[in-house]
């Protein structure tokens, strides 16, 4: 008996060292993570604690309070990464650790922590959206049109409103740079994209109505007198009021005149008749038609 004993001694004594020793491991493991945070060393930090904590768990009670340590530190650690991460402008980065902090936060009982995370993150859409504007308006800035049209109908889709005021002068500049190119039925395309796209606001409609005008009359003066007629029915819809519709009909009228193709230059001629500019051109026409 006296044999045995000693033997359940021995036992018991190992079983407390190999114990002492995975509390000091655990210990250790929790003084490298502290020490790799103060160095802003956060992923290093996070995998220390994460460490840390397996082992004080494996030590049952008396690990609870190196425990709770690491579960106070790990959330924490997350939040430092996730803050260095937006501070990078590494948004969707930033986004990804402040939904891990929530997790972890929400899992460990940090309210505060938690509470911060859910507020930041409304914060950082909005600066990754702000940061996405800026750089398709520096594109656009750039005369890369095409590249920041792509970029501005992404963050409309997301619901950014700069982005979707910004579109209708996108396509009005795509409309310029097409009518300078004599590519006139490109031009009209675009502007009447850009007006859709403002919902018809009235500076918008003022500046495509001059570019539609400029398109009449490069139009019927090379001879294409089909598509002015067309532009002239986009432009009257843009602005019926506008000033230049009967120097614009008189325009086409005098084109087809000259074209000898009498009856649409009736049609056209009837529209400036009351034009105070060119409305006694029209009737002069209109005679010698008759």
């Amino acid at each position: 008996m006296k044999k045995i004993a000693l033997t359940i001694s021995a036992l018991l004594i190992a079983a407390t060292v190999s114990f002492a020793q995975d509390m000091a491991t655990a210990t250790q493991l929790a003084k490298d993570a502290q020490e790799a945070y103060s160095n802003k060393n956060f992923t290093q930090a996070f995998e220390g604690f994460q460490k840390a904590l397996a082992a004080a768990e494996a030590c049952g009670a008396d690990g609870e309070e190196l425990i709770n340590q690491c579960k106070t530190a790990i959330p924490q650690i997350v939040m430092s990464i996730a803050k260095e991460k937006i501070n990078a402008q590494d948004y969707d980065g930033g986004m990804a650790a402040l939904q891990q902090v929530i997790e972890l936060s929400d899992k460990y009982g940090a309210i505060d922590l938690l509470s911060e995370a859910k507020d930041l993150v409304p914060a950082v859409e909005q600066q990754k959206s702000n940061a996405l504007f800026a750089a398709a308006d520096a594109l656009y800035q750039e005369g890369k049109l095409d590249e920041a049209l792509a970029a501005f109908q992404s963050l409309k889709e997301a619901g950014n409103a700069n982005a979707i005021k910004r579109i209708p002068t996108v396509f009005l500049k795509k409309a310029q740079a097409a009518y300078k190119e004599g590519k006139l039925s490109d031009a009209i395309a675009a502007v009447q994209t850009a007006v859709t796209e403002s919902g018809d606001n009235a500076s918008i409609k003022k500046t495509a109505g001059s570019i539609v005008q400029g398109a009449i009359q490069k139009a019927a003066t090379s001879g294409k007198l089909g598509d002015a007629g067309k532009y002239f029915g986009i432009l009257s819809d843009l602005d019926p009021q506008n000033a230049n519709l009967g120097v614009l009909a008189y325009t086409i009228g005098a084109s087809y005149f000259k074209a000898k193709n009498n009856a649409q230059a009736k049609s056209w001629l009837q529209k400036a008749v009351n034009d105070p500019k060119y409305g006694a051109n029209a009737k002069q026409l209109l005679n010698a038609i008759k």
